[in-house]
């Protein structure tokens, strides 16, 4: 839905661009994510760490590489929305964590 009001406001480039910037973003993190819960408790601790280190350096070496196919392999495209779509997405994942953690502390407190 939101694709379709980008694409009608901002035009088709904008709006793939954006959808591009996303899905940079969105692919490395759920690989991370993937990576490091995998393995629980304490016994696992040597791995979840060294899953961490390796998540991470796939996380980053992949977001180079899709920027690059993406600046590179798509013409015409709006780098502008790319990049800005991209720290939205990173922005949006950080107050969604900070927003839960809250939630999680407040039913805490009241017992729940």
């Amino acid at each position: 839905m939101a694709a379709l009001v980008l694409f009608l406001l901002l035009g088709g480039v904008a709006a793939y661009s954006i959808l591009l910037g996303g899905f940079i973003s969105i692919v490395p993190n759920s690989y991370f994510a993937w990576k490091v819960f995998r393995f629980r408790g304490a016994q696992s601790t040597a791995l979840i760490v060294k899953s961490f280190y390796a998540g991470e350096t796939g996380k980053l070496i992949m977001t180079g590489v899709l920027f690059a196919l993406v600046f590179a392999g798509i013409k015409p495209l709006n780098e502008l929305a790319v990049i800005v779509s991209f720290i939205l997405t990173i922005i949006v994942g950080l107050i969604a964590t900070a927003w839960v953690n809250n939630e999680r502390n407040r039913s805490n407190q009241a017992g729940l």
